[in-house]
């Protein structure tokens, strides 16, 4: 079988799956059209959930030491943001006891960078898949109220573009430093969403950049800071557990634009590390919605994540 590019798997002999032989065996038309609208690296990048891969040193359908696929489709449906082409909102090799980061892509020409496998064969290790999916299940979503929103763009200049965001919600918590969600451990993103027109835009906020707050490091939270702006637009992002979330960002590093003639409302979304969200909607009182300027406060929590 030939793989998203075109180039053949290997060299072992070939057998028929679903009556059909690989495109290698049987290259003719009618072949290549069955196997393309199922070869799962062309759908994996739209899928917008949750995706861990779980890939041993030896592959359930490949020769041992042959990693092209699993690579190719984490690679795949990791977010632009984190090197990707997809959409999904958390992607993981394998899980945290074996130590590879989430939201990760790999150069397939880099063996050197490749991702730790499950030693063996996954059939070598019962009960690994239901440990693994209670970790990725265990990742959380906070939604919160919102105290203050603030997006302006003066003059239709980009690079007096600025974004600041408080809540004061005190369900506000964090994860423990050694925690696959600590931004510590694997960074983050924020997002900011319009619903309506459907205009995002993320920013991608690197775990180098982040610090536990209080003895021990993380016991009060973690802050964020890029005062030279070169990770990003967000100069600060501060998360104190049980009592405020603040955001700043500012710059022509930020691409979402307010040249409508009103936003109506407003989503944000910060997610660290392996996937824990904070959500917030500000669409309910709005002191502000007009070409450059958009401000509301005292946002409700929202019923689910924007």
């Amino acid at each position: 079988m030939l793989d998203s590019q075109g180039r053949q798997d290997n060299d072992e002999p070939q057998t028929a799956v679903c009556g059909h032989w690989s495109t290698v065996t049987d290259p003719s038309p009618e072949n290549v059209a069955f196997w393309a609208e199922r070869e799962a690296v062309r759908h994996i990048g739209a899928y917008p959930g949750r995706y861990l891969r779980m890939q041993a040193e030896v592959d359930h359908a490949q020769n041992p030491g042959y990693f092209r696929h699993g690579i190719e489709m984490v690679d795949a449906a990791t977010r632009p943001e984190f090197g990707g082409t997809g959409a999904a909102a958390w992607t993981r090799m394998n899980g945290s006891d074996i130590g590879n980061v989430v939201n990760a892509v790999y150069p397939l020409d880099q063996p050197s960078q490749y991702p730790m496998w499950v030693l063996g064969r996954l059939a070598d290790h019962p009960g690994l898949s239901l440990a693994y999916d209670r970790e990725m299940a265990a990742v959380s979503t906070l939604l919160l109220s919102g105290k203050k929103l603030s997006v302006s763009e003066r003059s239709g200049d980009p690079a007096k573009r600025k974004i600041t965001v408080t809540s004061a919600d005190p369900s506000i918590t964090s994860m423990p430093a050694d925690h696959p969600s600590a931004p510590t451990v694997s960074g983050g993103f924020l997002e900011i969403i319009n619903e309506v027109t459907g205009e995002t835009d993320a920013f991608s906020l690197p775990a180098a950049r982040w610090a536990g707050n209080g003895a021990p490091a993380e016991s009060r939270g973690y802050t964020y800071k890029d005062t030279g702006l070169v990770a990003g637009p967000c100069k600060k992002i501060r998360i104190t557990n049980g009592r405020r979330l603040q955001v700043s960002c500012k710059g022509a590093q930020i691409g979402f634009s307010l040249d409508e003639p009103s936003q109506g409302g407003l989503g944000v979304k910060l997610t660290l590390g392996a996937g824990n969200r904070y959500c917030m909607w500000f669409g309910g009182l709005i002191l502000a919605d007009e070409p450059s300027r958009f401000r509301a406060k005292d946002a409700p929590a929202p019923a689910a994540c924007p």
